[in-house]
């Protein structure tokens, strides 16, 4: 196959728990500062309400710090 790959999916499956959490930002922060060497376009998707509450906070944060885009879908 030749780039660019398009992928959408999740890679980071344990978001509520404390340990899964520190895995995932660590896993977004790696994948932020390499993004550029992929040949790709990435759409990831997360419940924000079943992320694990004492880190939720620094979890949205550091996705609206990356220079990428963020899109919050709302549930009423």
């Amino acid at each position: 196959m030749k780039g660019p790959y398009r992928f959408v999916g999740r890679m980071i499956t344990d978001t509520g728990s404390v340990e899964g959490m520190q895995l995932g930002l660590g896993v977004e922060k790696s994948g932020h500062e390499r993004f550029g060497e992929f040949d790709n376009l990435q759409m990831c998707y997360y419940d924000i309400s079943r992320i694990e509450q004492s880190r939720r906070d620094e979890w949205i944060r550091g996705l609206l710090k990356n220079p990428h885009h963020v899109i919050l879908c709302v549930r009423t």
